[in-house]
C-alpha cells in the first residue's frame, strides 16, 4: 500500500482544526469553558460537538494527538464516507452520554472520540471479518490494548465518562453499522 494511501487527509484537517482550537484558547478567555461540556445544563449542550476541540494543556493535547491520529488514519482506510459519519456520530453520541452522566465538571478533550474509534475498530473487524478490518482490529488489540484499562480507573482530573461513552459509543455504531459477513 502507497504512503500516499495510508495517510489521509481527513485525520490530519481534524487534528489541525483540534490545534487551531488549543492556540485560540491562548487569546480567547475562557474557550475551554465554553466548548467543554457541562453535564445537565441547557448551556452545555453546544459542548456536546465542541468539546474534543478543547484541550487543557500540552501534554493533553499531545496525548490526544497520537491516538487521533493513528486510530483515525486506521478507521479512514476504511472508507471516507464511513470516516466521517463515524466521527460524527461518536462524537454526538459519546459527548450526550457524557452530558447526561457526568459529574457536575467541565469536560473538554477528544478522549470520547478516541475511544469511539478504538472500540469501532475492534468491533467492526469481529462483525464485518473482511481481512482488513480483521487485521486492524488486531492491530488496535496490540498496540492500544491498554486502553481499557483506564476505563477502570481514571486518574484525579481525568474524565471516566467520556471514556466509557465514547467506548460505548464507538462498539454500538460498530455493531449497528457493520454489515456482517458469512
Amino acid at each position: 500500500m502507497a504512503i500516499k494511501k495510508i495517510i489521509t487527509f481527513e485525520p490530519c484537517f481534524l487534528l489541525a482544526l483540534i490545534w487551531v482550537f488549543y492556540f485560540l484558547a491562548f487569546v480567547i478567555p475562557n474557550l475551554n469553558y465554553i466548548l467543554g461540556i457541562q453535564p445537565r445544563t441547557l448551556s452545555g449542550l453546544w459542548g456536546i460537538v465542541a468539546s474534543p476541540f478543547a484541550h487543557k494543556n500540552l501534554l493533553h493535547i499531545s496525548a490526544n494527538s497520537i491516538s487521533l491520529l493513528v486510530l483515525g488514519t486506521l478507521l479512514r482506510m476504511q472508507g471516507r464516507k464511513l470516516y466521517w459519519k463515524v466521527t460524527v456520530s461518536i462524537t454526538i453520541l459519546s459527548g450526550l452520554g457524557t452530558w447526561l452522566i457526568s459529574p457536575p465538571a467541565i469536560v473538554i478533550g477528544a478522549s470520547g472520540l478516541l475511544f469511539g474509534y478504538w472500540a469501532f475498530l475492534i468491533v467492526y473487524g469481529i462483525k464485518r471479518r473482511s481481512l482488513i478490518a480483521i487485521a486492524i482490529a488486531i492491530a488496535v488489540l496490540i498496540f492500544y490494548g491498554t486502553m481499557f484499562f483506564s476505563l477502570l480507573y481514571a486518574a484525579p482530573g481525568i474524565s471516566w465518562t467520556a471514556h466509557f461513552c465514547g467506548t460505548i459509543a464507538g462498539a454500538s455504531i460498530a455493531w449497528f453499522w457493520a454489515p456482517q459477513r458469512q
